[in-house]
């Protein structure tokens, strides 16, 4: 990330030279901001395990499985 983000090229303007650094800040803030906005990713009432089948799930990891 520090190679992509290092200026380049002195002459051109500043926005040129920093063009990736920019970007990637404007998109974590947009991100910050969204996850701020709508708090959706703490309001579930569903189980930490359910995107995994159970019959994908090896007789190891059951026993620890503190769901059920």
């Amino acid at each position: 990330m520090i190679n992509m983000c290092w200026p380049r090229t002195p002459d051109a303007p500043w926005y040129d030279n920093y063009i990736v650094l920019v970007s990637g800040v404007i998109v974590v803030g947009i991100g910050l901001l969204y996850m701020m906005i709508h708090r959706s990713y703490g309001h579930s009432n569903v189980p930490y395990n359910v995107a995994i089948p159970k019959k994908y799930i090896s007789h190891k990891n059951k026993r620890n499985d503190m769901s059920m």
